[in-house]
């Protein structure tokens, strides 16, 4: 008896020492696991990323004006400018959330959340379905045009650019509207036009009219200066929209360096088997809806080069961490039209609001609640253009 219970206590003792052993190992696997989180998180921007307190702030975000606001800016030697889906809605194009961030399932014909059903884990299931979300877009981006806020915001770089100023475009958008306005910006400096980059405040109101796509009861859609019928959209091709040349896909794996695309570019495509990090123009407009296309590199099946919502941010097809080094110096941050619900979006805006820089919301309804923030409140169409014609001009009388 005396044995058995003897035995007993051994095996309870020898539990509780695995027991033990256990826990140990796990706290010190934990320790592991959090260094590699933060590592992980330091490149891509970031996992889990410490939201500053609004106790260690002496700022509480303001309504500005625009005359206020510019003079603020034009001291500013590095600028970086963050946009949202905001700035597309003058263009016509859906947003990932609210009520146009849907998708319809042909199969079930139910709705469901973009941020739900645009994953790899999707992709690999039923690449047919991501594929046909991705064309069914392309049409909508090529049926319009960017609107007066990306052509404003791209004479403003340009300008920077010329005159040695330092500023950095980052976009979440997908729709390549960026690099087609930052394309025909630099077209028209070539060209001769617009040299000055000042325009006036009738210009930009005409600008507004025309730029912004308007449907008509005739059939036809505006597209910025000119017409198209409305039916005919599916004839464009990626060759008539205005981008980088093909010999400039991949330079640093990046399709415009001037522009950092954080979640990709709907009209561009790369090796799901990642073979390479070679980009390559996505199918042409028009194309079966169910078409999947094949890497020319490998013959595999091809991806669109946008980020998934189960994706993380990647060096080698975001420039994540380019983008991260490069905002080590910004002197002011302008946000437009962006919930800030990414996670290197947020990264940027918390970098700012830590460092106490200047920070000015264009939005609706403002999102960033501390920190030196100026709200202009607003349509992006409606603020953008006057804000950029306005620092310009003190740009140039400086």
């Amino acid at each position: 008896m005396n044995s058995s219970i003897a035995k007993i206590g051994d095996t309870l003792k020898t539990i509780r020492e695995t027991t033990g052993a256990m826990d140990n190992f796990k706290n010190e696997w934990d320790k592991v696991l959090k260094k590699v989180t933060d590592n992980l998180a330091s490149k891509i921007g970031p996992i889990h990323m410490r939201a500053p307190r609004p106790d260690e702030f002496d700022m509480t975000p303001e309504i500005t004006d625009l005359d206020t606001i510019t003079d603020e800016i034009a001291k500013m030697e590095h600028i970086v400018v963050l946009t949202g889906a905001g700035i597309s809605v003058a263009s016509n194009l859906p947003s990932f959330r609210g009520e146009g961030g849907f998708w319809t399932t042909r199969d079930k014909q139910e709705k469901v959340k973009a941020s739900e059903f645009l994953t790899y884990t999707n992709f690999i299931s039923y690449p047919e379905e991501i594929w046909h979300w991705h064309h069914e877009l392309r049409k909508t981006v090529a049926m319009n045009n960017p609107n007066i806020s990306h052509t404003c915001l791209a004479d403003f770089q340009v300008f920077c650019e010329k005159s040695n100023r330092k500023f950095t475009m980052i976009t979440q958008n997908i729709d390549g509207y960026h690099i087609e306005a930052y394309v025909k910006a630099n077209k028209a400096i070539e060209q001769g036009l617009d040299k000055t980059f000042v325009t006036t405040s009738k210009d930009v109101e005409e600008r507004k009219l025309s730029d912004l796509p308007q449907k008509q009861a005739n059939g036809l859609e505006v597209v910025g200066n000119s017409y198209s019928k409305a039916d005919d959209y599916e004839e464009k091709k990626l060759s008539d929209i205005e981008r980088p040349s093909s010999s400039d896909f991949n330079k640093k794996y990046s399709i415009c360096k001037e522009v950092y695309e954080i979640h990709g570019d709907i009209n561009y495509m790369r090796c799901a088997n990642n073979c390479s990090n070679k980009f390559f123009p996505a199918p042409e407009i028009g194309c079966s809806p169910d078409f999947v296309p094949k890497c020319p590199n490998c013959s595999s099946i091809a991806r669109p080069h946008t980020l998934f919502f189960d994706e993380n941010y990647l060096e080698a097809f975001y420039r994540s961490n380019s983008l991260l080094d490069e905002i080590q110096t910004m002197d002011c941050l302008i946000v437009i039209g962006t919930a800030l619900e990414t996670n290197l979006a947020a990264n940027i805006v918390a970098q700012a609001i830590t460092n106490k820089k200047l920070i000015i919301e264009i939005n609706i309804d403002p999102v960033i609640k501390y920190g030196n923030v100026k709200y202009l409140l607003g349509q992006a169409e409606q603020i953008v253009p006057n804000l950029c014609e306005l620092i310009l001009a003190k740009f140039q009388t400086n």
